[in-house]
C-alpha cells in the first residue's frame, strides 16, 4: 500500500458515516433507474422491482466490498475485536472479575519484586567505577573473616600496588556537636584521605582530606554534610575555616559535602542501619592506639584495570604468605566484590522470592488458561456459527487471542497498581533494616518489563483455547456445542494437566514455606544463655576531654546506674560495653604459660593469639540477665579497680584453651586497654555473643569496676514499656551532664529480630506467597471441578436415572478432585526435595527434605482440595435425570 493509499484511507476511514450515507443513495439510485427501465415494457410493478434487484446483483456485497475501501484492513479487524471484548467482559463480569484479579496479583507480585531486587542486587553501586572495587577482609586461622587492624592496612596498601591502584579505609564514630543552643549526638566517619576519591565525592565548598591530615598529631580538621551545614549552621557560607567544638575538642572545618548516596562509606555496618553521615574526619590513627590485634577497620580496594577478581585473590594470598612471614603473624587477607559484601547477603533470600513469585505467575497464568479452556468448550457454538458465515480458522485465533491479550493487559494495569502498594508497604516495613530497600522504586524499565509480562502471559495463556477454536468442527459443534457431554473434565488433557500443575507448585511454595518457617522457630529456640524478656538497653559514651581517666568514667556510670537504681532497683540494672547477639569487640588473648602468649601484653603482641568476643560488664551483669555460673564465682564487691584484675569466661572459651583441666585460677591477658595477666574466677554458661545461627563464640568478660570504659550500654530489666524506659534514659542523662546524649535504646527483643531478619523476612514473603499460590489453586480447583460438573450433568442426570444416590454421585466428583489433588501433590514433592537442596544453606535445624514438614503441605493442600469441591459436589448430588432425558 502506497502512502497515498494509505492517505485517502486513514481520510475515508474518519467519514466512514458519511460515504456510508451516499454509497446508500447511490445504490437507491441505480435501483430506481433499473426499476424505471423495466417498467418501460409490459411488466407490472413487483416484476419491476424483482428485475431491478436482478439487474443491480447483491447490494450487500457492494457495501461490503465498498467499506473495504475505506478501512484500515487489519487495524479495522482488530478494533472490531476489541469492541465485542469489551461486549464479552460487561457480558460475563464474574468471570472478568476472578480472571483480572487472578492477573494482578501474578504480575503484581512479580513487578514488586523485581523492583525490590533490581534496586538491591542489580542496580549499581553509588560510587566511581564501583564494579572494579573490592572489599579486603581479615582471614583468621579459623576461616573467620573480620575487619582489618590498622598495621594490616598498611601492609596491605604498601604491597598489593601490583593488583590495586588504590586502598582506602574508613571507620564509623559518633561525635557531640556543642553549640549555643545544646548538644546534638552526630553520627560520621573517619576515612583516609583518598576514601573520597574512591568513591567519587566532591565538596560542594572548601577541599577534602590530604595525607597529612591524617598523622596523628596534625591539627584536627572535620568536614561537614550539607544538611548539618544547613539546619544547624544557617547554611554559613563563610563555614570553611571556622572553629567547631565537637566532643569537647576544636575542629577546623575543611569543607562541606552533598549529602548523596555515595557519601554512604563502602562499609556493610553502615550499609546495613542506612544512616548518611554527618561529618567526615581523618583517620589521625597510628600502630599504638590502633595494635595488630584490634581488627574494626573496613578496607576497600580499586583494582587495576585488565586484573579480576580471581587474580587479585591469588595475588593477595601470596601477600598474605610474604606478611605472614615478615610479621610473625598467621592471619591471612581475602577480596570479595564490593556489591557482594554489602548487598550479598540478600542474594539468596531475593533470589528465592523472585523464584517464588515466578511460580506464583505460572500459577496464575495457568488458572486463567484453565478458566479461558473451560470458558471457550461453552463457546463452541459461536466458533461453529461464525466459521459457517465464512470466518477463517486465523480469523477465530485472533480473537480468541485478542481477548486473551487485553485481559492480561487489564490484570497487568490492576497488578502494576498492586506493585506500587506492595513497594512503598515494603519499603515501610523494611526500609530502615534492609540496605537500599528504602531507594526502591517502579522505574520506566520495571513498567516496560510488567507490560511485557502482560502480553506474554495474554499470549500464553490464550494459545491453547485460540487452537482449539481454529480447529472447531462444524457439524459437531453446532448440534453438541451447548450440551453437557459424557466424561466431562476427565476427557479434558490440557485442563488436567494445568490443574495438575497448579497444584504441584501450590506444594513446592507451600513446602518451601514451611521449611523456612520451621528454620526460624528452631532458631528463636536456640539457648541463648540468658532471659531475653522485658530487658531494654541504652547507649551512651563519654567525650574524652571531660572523661579522660577510668575515675572519671566509672564515676559517671556508677552515678548512672545509682540514678537508674532508683527508679527500678539496684538488682535490674547493668552495664555491658556490647549487647548479647549483637556482637561487638573481638581481639586476641594470651595465656600465661602458652609459647604464642609468651606473657606479653598487647602493645607487643601480634596476631598470632586466639581471638575471643571481650566484654567489659557490670559486677551484677549476670545476675540481672539471669546466666548460669558453670563453676568458680562471679564478679563481687571486691572486684575493684586496684585490686588483683580478675575475669570470668565461658563454656566455650574454657573448653577450647582449657580442654583438660580447670579454668578457673589460670591467669589470662585480657588485651583491651589493660596489661599483664587477669586470673578466670569463674566460667559462666554461654551467652550467645554473636548470630543465632552459629555456634557460640568463645568470650571472656572484665568487670568495668576494675576496667572502665567510655562507651557502654546501661541494661534495665523491668516490665515497663520500652518507650518509657528511654524517658527515663534521657532524664537521668540530662540529670547527671545536658551535654551526653542518649545515642539509641533497643530491647533484648529488638536484638533478636535484627539477627533474624533475613531468616524472618525469607519466611514471611515467601509464606504469603505460598498462601496466594493456595487460593489460586483453591480457585483453579473450584472452577474446574464446577465446570466438569456442568458439564457432565447428562451424564450425572443418566446416573441418577438408573439408581445412583446423591452420595455415590458425590464421590464420584469428589475423587476425581482428589485425583488431581493427588498427582499434583506427587510432582510437587519431587520440586519440593529439588528446591529443599537449593535453599539449604538459609536452613537452620531443619533439612531440605523434612518429612513433617512435606507431611503437612500435603495434607493442607488436601483440605484445601476438598473445600475447593464442596459447591460443586453438593450440586452433582441434586443432578436430575429429567434434566438429562430433556437434554437429549
Amino acid at each position: 500500500m502506497t502512502l497515498l493509499e494509505l492517505f485517502n484511507r486513514l481520510r475515508d476511514r474518519l467519514r466512514r458515516d458519511a460515504l456510508a450515507r451516499e454509497l446508500d443513495e447511490e445504490l437507491r439510485f441505480h435501483r430506481a433507474l433499473l426499476k424505471r427501465d423495466a417498467t418501460l415494457g409490459p411488466s407490472d410493478d413487483n416484476d419491476a422491482i424483482d428485475h431491478a434487484a436482478r439487474r443491480l446483483g447483491n447490494a450487500t456485497y457492494y457495501r461490503e466490498e465498498t467499506r473495504a475501501m475505506w478501512s484500515l484492513g487489519t487495524l479495522d479487524e482488530f478494533l472490531n475485536d476489541l469492541r465485542f471484548v469489551l461486549r464479552t467482559i460487561r457480558a460475563t463480569p464474574a468471570f472478568s472479575i476472578v480472571v483480572t484479579l487472578t492477573l494482578a496479583l501474578g504480575i503484581g507480585t512479580t513487578t514488586a519484586m523485581y523492583s525490590i531486587v533490581n534496586s538491591i542486587l542489580l542496580r549499581p553501586l553509588p560510587y566511581r567505577a564501583p564494579e572494579s572495587l573490592v572489599q579486603l577482609r581479615d582471614v583468621q586461622k579459623d576461616g573467620r573473616e573480620t575487619p582489618a587492624s590498622y598495621p594490616e592496612y598498611l601492609d596491605w596498601r604498601q604491597r598489593s600496588s601490583d593488583v590495586l591502584s588504590d586502598v582506602a579505609v574508613s571507620y564509623g564514630s559518633g561525635e557531640v556537636l556543642e553549640t549555643p543552643e545544646g548538644a546534638e549526638q552526630l553520627q560520621g566517619s573517619h576515612i583516609s584521605a583518598n576514601m573520597l576519591d574512591m568513591i567519587g565525592l566532591r565538596p560542594l565548598l572548601g577541599r577534602g582530606f590530604r595525607i597529612d591530615d591524617e598523622a596523628r598529631s596534625a591539627p584536627r580538621v572535620v568536614m561537614l554534610s550539607e544538611p548539618l551545614w544547613r539546619n544547624r549552621l544557617g547554611a554559613d557560607p563563610a563555614i570553611v575555616g571556622r572553629t567547631i567544638t565537637l566532643t569537647g575538642f576544636p575542629y577546623v572545618v575543611i569543607g562541606v559535602f552533598a549529602q548523596t548516596p555515595n557519601t554512604l562509606v563502602p562499609s556493610a555496618y553502615q550499609w546495613s542501619h542506612r544512616r548518611l553521615p554527618d561529618f567526615f574526619a581523618p583517620l589521625r590513627l597510628d600502630e599504638k592506639n590502633a595494635p595488630r590485634g584490634l581488627h574494626w577497620l573496613d578496607v576497600v580496594g580499586r583494582l587495576r584495570p585488565g586484573v579480576d577478581l580471581a587474580r587479585a585473590r591469588t595475588r593477595l594470598a601470596a601477600m598474605a604468605v610474604s606478611i605472614q612471614h615478615d610479621r610473625g603473624a598467621t592471619h591471612g587477607v581475602r577480596a570479595n566484590a564490593l556489591a557482594d559484601a554489602l548487598v550479598g547477603n540478600y542474594r539468596a533470600p531475593l533470589g528465592l522470592m523472585l523464584i517464588a513469585v515466578a511460580m506464583l505467575l505460572v500459577i496464575a497464568c495457568a488458572n486463567v488458561a484453565s478458566l479461558l479452556l473451560a470458558r471457550a468448550a461453552t463457546r463452541r457454538r459461536e466458533f461453529a456459527m461464525r466459521t459457517a458465515l465464512g470466518a477463517g480458522r486465523q480469523r477465530l485465533v485472533r480473537l480468541v487471542l485478542v481477548e486473551s491479550v487485553f485481559r492480561a493487559v487489564i490484570g497487568g494495569a490492576l497488578g502494576v497498581a498492586l506493585a506500587y502498594a506492595l513497594v512503598a508497604g515494603m519499603r515501610a516495613w523494611l526500609g530502615a533494616s534492609v540496605a537500599r530497600m528504602a531507594d526502591v522504586s517502579i522505574d520506566a524499565r520495571v513498567l516496560v518489563i510488567a507490560v511485557a509480562i502482560s502480553v506474554i502471559c495474554g499470549l500464553a495463556f490464550g494459545i491453547i483455547p485460540a487452537a482449539r477454536a481454529g480447529r472447531s468442527d462444524i457439524v459437531r459443534d453446532l448440534r453438541d456445542g451447548g450440551r453437557g457431554v459424557m466424561g466431562g473434565m476427565s476427557r479434558d488433557r490440557s485442563r488436567r494437566t494445568l490443574i495438575v500443575a497448579e497444584v504441584a507448585l501450590s506444594f513446592v511454595l507451600l513446602a518451601t514455606a514451611g521449611l523456612l518457617t520451621r528454620s526460624v522457630v528452631k532458631l528463636l529456640a536456640v539457648p541463648k544463655g540468658f532471659d531475653v524478656s522485658n530487658l531494654v538497653a541504652g547507649y551512651t559514651w563519654l567525650p574524652s576531654p571531660r572523661y579522660a581517666d577510668s575515675l572519671s568514667q566509672k564515676a559517671f556510670f556508677d552515678r548512672l546506674l545509682a540514678e537508674l537504681g532508683g527508679s527500678f532497683g539496684d538488682s535490674h540494672v547493668t552495664l555491658a560495653s556490647d549487647l548479647p547477639i549483637a556482637g561487638g569487640t573481638d581481639g586476641g588473648i594470651g595465656v600465661e604459660g602458652r609459647a604464642h602468649a609468651g606473657g606479653m601484653g598487647m602493645k607487643d603482641m601480634g596476631d598470632d593469639v586466639l581471638n575471643v568476643e571481650k566484654r567489659i560488664v557490670g559486677n551484677n551483669y549476670f545476675g540481672v540477665l539471669g546466666a548460669r555460673l558453670a563453676t568458680g564465682r562471679l564478679f563481687s564487691s571486691s572486684d575493684v579497680l586496684g585490686a588483683p584484675p580478675v575475669v570470668i569466661v565461658n563454656e566455650t572459651f574454657a573448653r577450647l584453651v582449657f580442654p583438660k583441666e580447670s579454668a578457673v585460677g589460670k591467669r589470662v591477658s585480657f588485651n583491651w586497654g589493660i596489661d599483664g595477666y587477669q586470673t578466670i574466677v569463674g566460667v559462666v554458661a554461654d551467652l550467645r555473643e554473636g548470630p543465632l545461627n552459629r555456634p557460640s563464640l568463645p568470650a571472656i568478660y572484665m568487670s568495668a569496676e576494675q576496667r572502665p570504659n567510655s562507651s557502654m550500654r546501661f541494661l534495665v530489666r523491668s516490665s515497663v514499656p520500652a518507650a518509657a524506659i528511654a524517658s527515663t534514659f534521657r532524664a537521668m542523662l540530662r540529670k547527671i551532664d545536658p551535654t551526653i546524649p542518649l545515642v539509641e535504646t533497643e530491647t533484648m527483643d529488638d536484638v533478636v529480630r535484627a539477627d533474624t531478619r533475613q531468616q524472618r523476612l525469607s519466611m514471611v514473603m515467601l509464606g504469603a506467597f505460598a498462601c496466594m499460590a493456595l487460593l489460586l489453586a483453591a480457585v483453579g480447583l473450584y472452577g474446574v471441578i464446577s465446570y466438569s460438573v456442568a458439564q457432565r450433568t447428562q451424564e450425572l442426570g443418566i446416573r441418577a436415572a438408573l439408581g445412583a444416590l446423591p452420595g455415590d454421585l458425590m464421590r464420584l466428583v469428589l475423587r476425581q478432585a482428589m485425583m488431581f489433588a493427588v498427582t499434583g501433590v506427587a510432582l510437587g514433592i519431587v520440586g519440593a526435595l529439588a528446591t529443599g537442596r537449593l535453599i539449604a544453606s538459609q536452613l537452620f535445624g531443619v533439612g531440605p527434605s523434612d518429612p513433617l514438614t512435606l507431611s503437612v503441605a500435603a495434607m493442607l493442600l488436601g483440605v484445601v482440595a476438598v473445600i475447593a469441591s464442596v459447591v460443586p459436589t453438593r450440586k452433582a448430588a441434586k443432578a436430575d435425570p429429567l434434566e438429562a432425558l430433556r437434554a437429549e
